[in-house]
């Protein structure tokens, strides 16, 4: 399910409430935004205004929600994030995609603003869907700047190498964007993963992009299969939440969605040891 997020700057020299208008199933029903949380740690200037966002359903996902394999299911929430690097500004946002309600997020005139703009399923934890920015965003008094998000799929990659023999060792690669955090957690083994799970048993921390294995020792050939859980970004975090960042995952492969899983076979030594026993 992909969204469109249109944000609208607005400059004026008092504040202005922000409308959040989301559209998920059609009906318009109103719900609470499920998070009010904003830090803002930084003086407010002068000239300040407000972002207008306008959360609406991508038309392409009207037809069909399947997106390569995935077919994803369509978001609970959106969390928005409004920062500036060069002066440390940073308000976040959790808006219901089905929800019309207001919040306001003041904002300083200046130049160099990022939105970033992650949906998710809010249930046993916060599932990660989508995710999109737009940054180098000036804001002026008295001029409206509208900005436009159309949120994607994640990318994630896992590379094993083309086949093991049981008992070697072997380097699995990954990658992911930055909206993910550095720290995986790696479930594998010679079963087929079925399910996704916050904490999949077997699951090793690793970080970076690689880590070393050892394919287990067997009398069979067989296949490897291999699913990474990612965090998020703690840049999206507020500073009272970083506690929290393991609630924010994203499986893939995700058997649920339909990933195609991630496998290597291995197969045998080969000699072996011929035995003469005289007795």
């Amino acid at each position: 399910m992909s969204f469109l997020v249109f944000v609208r700057i607005l400059t004026f020299s008092s504040l202005i409430a922000v409308a959040i208008q989301g559209c998920g199933d059609g009906s318009g029903s109103a719900v609470t935004s499920v998070s009010t949380a904003v830090s803002n740690t930084v003086p407010v200037a002068k000239e300040t205004g407000a972002i207008t966002f306008s959360l609406k359903r991508n038309p392409t996902d009207l037809v069909a929600k399947t997106v390569g394999s995935s077919t994803l299911p369509t978001p609970t929430n959106i969390r928005v994030i409004v920062s500036n690097t060069d002066t440390g500004f940073k308000a976040i946002q959790d808006v219901a995609v089905s929800s019309i309600t207001s919040v306001t997020i003041p904002v300083p005139v200046g130049t160099g603003y990022t939105v970033d703009a992650i949906s998710y399923v809010l249930g046993n934890g916060k599932q990660i869907l989508k995710y999109n920015n737009a940054s180098g965003i000036s804001v002026s008094t008295n001029v409206n700047t509208p900005v436009n998000i159309i949120l994607q799929p994640i990318s994630v990659s896992i590379t094993p190498p083309n086949t093991v023999v049981a008992g070697n060792s072997f380097n699995l690669s990954f990658t992911k964007p930055s909206e993910l955090f550095g720290f995986n957690c790696l479930n594998w083994g010679d079963s087929l993963i079925t399910t996704a799970s916050i904490q999949p048993t077997g699951a090793n921390m690793v970080y970076g992009n690689q880590v070393s294995l050892n394919a287990p020792t067997e009398t069979a050939s067989g296949n490897l299969y291999f699913q990474m859980v990612f965090f998020i970004n703690s840049n999206f975090l507020n500073s009272n939440e970083l506690g929290d960042m393991y609630n924010w995952y994203f499986y893939y492969p995700n058997p649920t969605y339909g990933d195609t899983p991630v496998s290597m076979p291995y197969t045998l030594p080969g000699g072996g040891i011929s035995l003469g026993i005289t007795y």
